[in-house]
Formats: structure tokens, C-alpha cells, sequence
């Protein structure tokens, strides 16, 4: 530990060393941030998925003196589905003689006149074994839960049960047990999730909407600008265009409204999967109005793939009132899978391609960072536009500069001096509304612009990068206190067994 000081004492010694330490910390969090939100959107899904089939349940009814049951063996964890099995004072009646075994003690290397006996109990009555594994008695057996449930579960009682895993009672067992991580759930993955994906898109185009770029109209600036700006929010709209900037969180609900239809279907009726299509034919009208994507060939391949999707919708509800040759769905889902990957690295090559085409003349090339080295305005003439933007330590503005000097120009768009055009200032204006950076006082050198520029765009990727920091803080603060709310019943549980006669340890 105290060397550890000592390193971040001698990191801070200088000016070199702080430009460093604060420029590798603002660029691990913001890769931090990303992963994150990449993370939440992979785990979105399977995390739902997992919450409906726990709160689904169904009931079930067993005759009087029988309790709904399932034998596991040593394995807690294996999935069996559940049965009726007969209560202690059932096995009684029915097999007369049981209760002189209604223990531990017979094994194979018991007594050989014990044994024998058993041997010959086992003989006269060979159902036995299908119907009393874990078998319930509540006159005998001394635990308290098993005195409190057993009479109500061998009453003839109705009770819930888990409809994708039958053995587990929901009452008694998921609602006891995992009410906290329902709870969870509900609020932090199936609404905050696309909440926190919603904001980070919202400061990022609050912001940004307001700047200066390159272009003829709203569109052709929003996409230049999508070039120069780097925030973990930019990134979940970087394909889609300025009037379609929430398309991510869309996209979320829309995969949550397929997942809901396609497990409900399977858990509660079959034909509540003629609904998907439904959400297949809304994805299609949306894509076919609003086209989303800045790039063309992206909505068309979308539109294709969610057409695809709809046949396999289509072809699901077919099956439910006809049989449909089982190789044709095969090859239909076989070609679908085929076409939406070749349609994913296409739209990638294409995009990567109609990128390249972009012009844009207020990008700097290596020369000219060379030449304006180090990049940051000069004191007596911009310190009125740094000061608003800058409010931290003395060393703030030496930390910034290092960032400026470690940013790299992308490598798209890089052009000569002499091949690119001169820029007008009638080309740059704000993407929507915003305050003009050049006025007819100021120097229209190229090089002075694409300085400006540069900064620009820098200076505001730092400023959200923290807006975005602290708003995935606030989200983990929150979801790290409920997580351990959650948690805490969960280790906590034990494992009860309702049961007085275990055969599994007679062998």
C-alpha cells in the first residue's frame, strides 16, 4: 500500500506525469463505460428471459393425503419435473408395515436379520420405490418447517408451481426466496437499462447538436460530426441519422416484445406466438418510414432481415393449426440465419466504404498537427472561451493539453493540404441551433479553422465523458445497494427437505 502512495505521489510531481495520469484515466473510463453499456446490452435479454420464466407459474391439485413433489437424489440442482407423491400417513395405509423403516439405519451392511426384513418389505410391495422417495410426514418428522406446510400440501390443497421448472413451489420457495431479485429486475434491468441507454444518447446529442460542423444541410453536419466526436453516448448513435438518434433504445424494447411473445407462448399458450408477427410487421412500417440509418444499404438490410423474421413468425403460427414440413422450416431458418450474417458483414464493408467517400476539410492530417503542436488555443486570445469550460485544479488546463497531445486523428478522411479545398465558413454552422464559433472578424485560414475545430470537438468529448461518468456512477451506486439486498436472502437460504424417508441412502 505504501508503495502505491509513493507511485501516485511521484505521478503527481510534475506536469508531464499529471498530463499522463489524468489522460490514461479519462481514456480507461471511458473504455470502462463502454464495455459496460455493451455488457448491459448482451445481458439484457438473457437476464429477462431468466425473470420470466421464474415469475410464470401455474397450479396444480393432488388428491388428498399426496403433496406435489419431485426426487432430486443428491442433486439439489436437477431439473425433474413434479409429481403427486403419497404423504407419510398414506404410505401407511397403504403399505402396511412401513413405519418399522422409516429411518437411516438399514443399509447393506446392517444387521443381516434387519436387512432381511427389508429385503422382504421391498419384495412384497416393488412400487414402493416409484412413490416414496422424499415422501412427506409430518406426524414423525420434526422439523417445524415440514410440520407447517405438510399439512396444508397433503390437504388436496391448491398450489403454484413454477411452470418452467415444476419441482419448485413458487410460493414457498420463489417468492420467498427471490421476491428481492424480481424486484430487481423490474427496476433495474427492465427499465433502467433502456433508461440509462436513453440519457447517455440524450447528453451526448444535447450537447453536440450545438456545434459547429461541415456541411451543406442538418444531415451531412450531424454526420461529419458523428467522425470527430468520441463519447461512450455518440457511439449507441453513430449509425443512425439526426432524426432518428433513439433508435438503440427501440431496438432494446422491440428484442424484449420478441423474447416476451416467443417464452409466453411456450410457458402459457401456444398460439400467443401469432402475435409475432405482429411485432415483426411494426418493426418493418417503422424501418420503412422513419429509415433510421445514415447509411442506406443499413436500412435496407434491416428491412430485409426483419422481413425474414416475419415468414419465420408467420411459419410459427402456421404450425399451430397445420403441420409444415419440418425440412422446409429447417432450410427457411437455415437461410435466414445465413443471409443475417452476410447482411451484418456487408453493411460493415459498405459502411466502411461510404465512410471513406465522406469530405469533410476540417479534419487535420499529421502535417498539420506537426505544425500547430501542441494543440491548444493561445492563452491571451481565447482564455475568456477556456475559463467556462475549464474549472478544476491549476494544473487542469496542463492535464487537458496531454490529452490533446495523445489524441490521434482518425485515420478516415485523412487528405493533403494541398489537395483539400479551402473551407467557408458558410459551410460550418451549428447541426441544429447553437452559437456560430466564427464571425467575419476572425482569420478564414484554413489550418486556423481546422485548429479551432479540432479543440472543439476535443475539449467537449472530455466535458461528456464526465457528464457520462457520473451518470453510470449514480446507476451503479444504486444498483450495487439493491444487488446486495438482493443477494442477502439468497446466500442465506437452506436447503429444506420435506421428507423422513431418504432410500437413496439405503444403497
Amino acid at each position: 500500500m505504501g508503495f502505491m502512495l509513493f507511485l501516485f505521489g511521484i505521478f503527481g510531481s510534475c506536469k508531464l506525469t499529471r498530463a499522463a495520469k489524468i489522460t490514461n484515466k479519462i481514456g480507461f473510463n471511458r473504455i470502462f463505460l463502454l464495455l459496460f453499456t455493451y455488457a448491459l446490452n448482451a445481458l439484457y435479454i438473457p437476464i429477462l428471459d431468466y425473470f420470466i420464466k421464474i415469475v410464470y407459474n401455474t397450479g396444480v391439485t393432488c388428491p388428498e393425503g399426496y403433496y406435489w413433489g419431485v426426487y432430486r437424489g443428491k442433486d439439489t440442482f436437477l431439473k425433474a419435473d413434479g409429481h403427486c407423491i403419497p404423504c407419510g400417513y398414506t404410505l401407511k395405509q397403504k403399505y402396511p408395515g412401513i413405519e418399522s423403516f422409516l429411518n437411516d439405519f438399514v443399509q447393506p451392511n446392517s444387521n443381516n436379520f434387519t436387512y432381511s426384513l427389508f429385503t422382504k418389505f421391498l419384495s412384497d410391495n416393488p412400487g414402493i420405490l416409484n412413490e416414496t422417495y422424499d415422501a412427506l410426514n409430518y406426524t414423525m418428522d420434526g422439523l417445524n418447517e415440514s410440520s407447517n406446510m405438510c399439512p396444508h400440501l397433503c390437504s388436496g390443497s391448491f398450489i403454484r408451481i413454477m411452470k418452467d421448472q415444476t419441482s419448485i413451489y413458487f410460493d414457498f420457495e420463489t417468492k420467498r426466496y427471490f421476491m428481492f431479485f424480481i424486484c430487481w429486475v423490474i427496476a433495474f434491468v427492465l427499465l433502467v437499462i433502456p433508461v440509462l441507454y436513453y440519457l447517455l444518447i440524450y447528453r451526448a446529442r444535447k450537447e453536440f447538436k450545438t456545434l459547429v460542423a461541415y456541411g451543406d444541410n442538418k444531415d451531412d453536419r450531424w454526420e461529419c460530426l458523428l467522425e470527430r466526436v468520441e463519447t461512450v453516448g455518440v457511439t449507441h448513435l453513430k449509425d443512425y441519422n439526426y432524426s432518428n438518434p433513439y433508435f438503440a433504445v427501440f431496438k432494446i424494447v422491440y428484442n424484449f416484445l420478441v423474447l416476451l411473445v416467443t417464452t409466453l407462448a411456450n410457458l402459457a399458450h401456444p398460439h400467443i406466438i401469432t402475435c409475432l408477427p405482429i411485432v415483426h410487421i411494426t418493426m418493418i412500417v417503422f424501418l420503412t418510414l422513419r429509415k433510421p440509418y445514415l447509411s442506406k444499404w443499413n436500412n435496407y438490410s434491416e428491412i430485409a432481415l426483419s422481413v425474414l423474421n416475419l415468414i419465420i413468425g408467420i411459419l410459427a403460427s402456421v404450425n399451430l393449426f397445420s403441420d409444415v414440413n419440418q425440412v422446409f422450416n429447417t432450410v427457411i431458418v437455415l437461410i435466414a440465419d445465413f443471409l443475417g450474417v452476410a447482411s451484418e458483414i456487408g453493411s460493415a464493408i459498405i459502411e466502411s466504404y461510404e465512410k471513406s467517400k465522406i469530405t469533410d476539410p476540417t479534419i487535420m492530417n499529421e502535417k498539420e498537427i506537426q505544425e500547430f503542436h501542441p494543440l491548444i488555443f493561445d492563452e491571451d486570445e481565447e482564455q475568456g472561451i477556456l475559463e467556462p469550460l475549464i474549472n478544476e485544479e491549476e494544473d487542469s488546463e496542463d492535464c487537458l493539453c496531454g490529452c490533446l497531445r495523445e489524441r490521434k486523428v482518425p485515420k478516415l478522411m485523412q487528405y493533403e493540404p494541398d489537395n483539400r479545398p479551402e473551407i467557408s465558413l458558410k459551410d460550418l454552422n451549428p447541426v441544429e441551433s447553437g452559437v456560430q464559433l466564427f464571425n467575419d472578424a476572425q482569420p478564414e485560414r484554413s489550418g486556423e479553422i481546422r485548429k479551432r475545430l479540432q479543440n472543439l470537438y476535443i475539449f467537449y468529448d472530455i466535458l461528456i465523458d464526465g457528464a457520462e461518468l457520473s451518470i453510470l456512477t449514480r446507476f451503479l451506486r444504486l444498483l450495487g445497494v439493491f444487488g446486495l439486498a438482493v443477494s442477502t436472502p439468497i446466500i442465506n437460504v437452506k436447503s429444506v427437505r420435506f421428507s423422513c424417508i431418504n432410500y437413496g441412502s439405503w444403497f
